[in-house]
């Protein structure tokens, strides 16, 4: 039986040289050429899965799930001291904007 939501589910998952993202289900993977901090590499992988479901012209709610709590509070507009958290979760909140995801 299909999981019932209010949303599109997107997972991600991140160390520091490797991302994951699962957007309902399909699974793609990405790797970094050096090793980076583990909560950058996660926010760019929630930055990825927006634009993935961007990409499907998907509108309306999406359910996010990340085990980065610096991640999910830049994301939210809250102070970050990572610039490159900062950054990639300012470029998230403007995707999610322009495509009137929720």
């Amino acid at each position: 039986m299909p999981m019932k939501s209010n949303g599109l589910q997107c997972w991600v998952d991140a160390t520091p040289t490797r991302a994951a993202i699962l957007v309902n289900r399909e699974y793609r993977t990405f790797t970094t050429h050096r090793k980076r901090d583990q909560h950058h590499i996660e926010t760019l992988a929630i930055e990825l899965g927006i634009l993935e479901v961007a990409y499907r012209k998907h509108t309306g709610p999406v359910i996010l799930h990340s085990d980065s709590d610096m991640a999910l509070r830049a994301l939210e507009g809250k102070k970050c001291k990572l610039k490159d958290v900062a950054d990639s979760a300012a470029r998230t909140r403007m995707i999610i904007k322009s495509n009137q995801l929720k």
